[in-house]
């Protein structure tokens, strides 16, 4: 099962295996909003998360993670090796317990469902944050959902250009459907279905009519509408 919280502008996606085991992608802008979410989702009794991943250190999507590491009981924090000189960065850091740093071609697997790092590269440097954005393929029963943070156009090309099989039943569109959105990166994922995370009246203007364009072909979903 997967749940896309709807965290306002920010990104929270709950994955519940089988089994009952959870892995939350990104904690959204507000550990308030994310406790809140959180209780309307999991059983009121839950107080452990399996594994909590961190696509890049950006407060639209790590602010809730630090409530998370507080109120939880967090097995693993995820990220890359991107960091960010904030507060809200730092307190995450020194609040997580184990910590983990992957690239691409590492994977995990939690109570069957695989998990697979897509990008960015190892030792990959770069000014912009958002081209740090861990891609999670998410896999389980054949199906696929590709997860990809914030990546934008540059990220996105330079994914394409490491020939990785992109194709996936859900696409979660990056960058809450920003401009910065690459046509055949669409195309190569060629999604059912692509989920736009948002928030309802965002000063961005997302998602940008040209983003909903490419998306023709598959079915759109939004947290703020949906």
């Amino acid at each position: 099962r997967v749940d896309i919280l709807d965290v306002g502008q920010g990104d929270a996606i709950l994955v519940t295996t089988p089994g009952g085991e959870r892995v939350l992608v990104d904690g959204g802008p507000s550990g308030i909003v994310l406790a809140r979410e959180l209780g309307a989702t999991l059983p009121h009794w839950a107080r452990s998360i399996d594994r909590a991943v961190l696509t890049h250190p950006q407060q639209d999507h790590l602010a809730g993670l630090v409530e998370l590491e507080r109120r939880f009981d967090v097995g693993v924090l995820v990220s890359t090796s991107a960091t960010n000189p904030t507060e809200t960065y730092g307190l995450l850091k020194s609040e997580a317990g184990r910590q983990e740093q992957l690239a691409a071609g590492d994977s995990f697997r939690v109570d069957g469902v695989l998990f697979t790092v897509m990008w960015p590269p190892p030792n990959y440097v770069t000014d912009e944050l958002n081209n740090t954005s861990l891609v999670l393929a998410v896999e389980y029963g054949g199906r696929r959902i590709l997860l990809t943070g914030d990546l934008p156009t540059a990220g996105q090309r330079g994914l394409l250009e490491t020939g990785a099989d992109l194709a996936a039943d859900v696409l979660k569109v990056p960058h809450h459907g920003a401009a910065t959105n690459d046509p055949s990166f669409f195309a190569a994922v060629d999604a059912d279905v692509a989920i736009i995370t948002v928030g309802e009246g965002n000063r961005y203007g997302h998602p940008r009519g040209e983003t909903l364009a490419s998306l023709e072909g598959s079915t759109v979903l939004r947290t703020d509408t949906d």
